[in-house]
């Protein structure tokens, strides 16, 4: 029996895995792998590709049509130090001078006669 119990922890053992405790991970080297692995996914993809050369300066490189579609898009990426593209995003903040079309402010303050109120655009 005891030979049996022995045999079965080995097995287990032998089919387990054994993960690091937390302490011996080091964030840093986890980041860097990390961007290390993203850039080479992103250098394996032609659109990705296409659209780092266009950052470096490296269009003349480039098909005219590969060009302009990474041209498209190239104000919105940023390429780091370590080769990775990085999303700039969008801003949804209103520029100054812009104004919106559904906003409208009321003419009248008090409109005691129960009709409709005049609206105007802002200004």
């Amino acid at each position: 029996m005891l030979e049996k119990n022995a045999a079965q922890d080995l097995t287990e053992d032998a089919n387990s895995t054994i993960s690091p405790p937390a302490t011996d991970i080091d964030p840093v080297e986890v980041q860097e792998e990390r961007r290390r692995r993203l850039a080479a996914s992103q250098d394996e993809e032609l659109r990705w590709a296409h659209l780092k050369a266009v950052l470096r300066g490296e269009e003349s490189k480039l098909s005219y049509i590969d060009a302009r579609n990474a041209w498209k898009i190239a104000d919105k990426f940023v390429l780091s130090e370590d080769n990775v593209l990085c999303f700039l995003g969008v801003s949804h903040r209103w520029k100054a001078g812009e104004r919106r079309d559904d906003a409208a402010t009321s003419d009248t303050n008090n409109d005691d006669s129960g009709g409709a109120t005049e609206l105007s655009r802002l200004p």
